[in-house]
């Protein structure tokens, strides 16, 4: 689903692209899927959050044409670009999912032993039902922490990204203004 999400930036005849998926094959790191561990419920960085190879094939997947040096680079935070394509995988992918956390939680409520109603499909075991639904419920919950931990460090990198970008421009009007007082000065002498 990664290179199904990456892929529609990329075009699908661009050599490099092919490339990189190519070397990303070769070197074992594209997978059907990818076990991602709930993350702790203490907010953490979202880089520890996810395991090394993801963040490599994120980093490879996000890097221009022109980067060879995508899959070369030591650990470093994830950027802004390689959480929004994340996001958008685990945004798909729980899209995926028939009913909501919301509806499955209804339904495991209906099949506890107190309760009477007769919500359980024909022919299926009610213990076993019951956990099906809790599992659902277990990757819907991680993907849904996952997501947020998206939202919260592209929202702090962009803020990042704004402050840097004002300070910059800080910098660069009080340069432009230094030298226009001494351009002023000068010509009043």
């Amino acid at each position: 689903m990664l290179l199904e999400v990456a892929g529609k930036k990329h075009d699908k005849m661009n050599k490099a692209w092919s490339k990189r998926e190519e070397q990303l094959d070769e070197l074992g790191i594209i997978d059907d899927g990818y076990a991602i561990p709930r993350p702790d419920s203490v907010v953490q960085p979202l880089g520890d959050a996810i395991p090394g190879h993801l963040h490599m094939l994120l980093r490879a997947l996000c890097a221009h044409d022109d980067d060879n040096k995508a899959m070369k680079k030591p650990r470093e935070p994830v950027t802004l670009e390689e959480a929004a394509l994340l996001q958008a995988v685990l945004t798909k992918r729980l899209s995926e999912y028939k009913t909501t956390y919301e509806h499955d939680h209804t339904q495991l409520e209906k099949v506890q032993p107190e309760s009477t109603s007769p919500s359980i499909p024909v022919r299926c075991n009610a213990r076993r039902y019951a956990m099906a639904v809790q599992v659902r419920m277990g990757e819907k919950d991680i993907l849904r922490q996952l997501i947020s931990l998206c939202q919260d460090h592209i929202k702090l990198m962009s803020e990042e990204l704004a402050a840097t970008k004002r300070k910059r421009g800080e910098v660069t009007s009080r340069n432009f203004s230094a030298k226009k007082f001494k351009a002023e000065r000068k010509e009043s002498t």
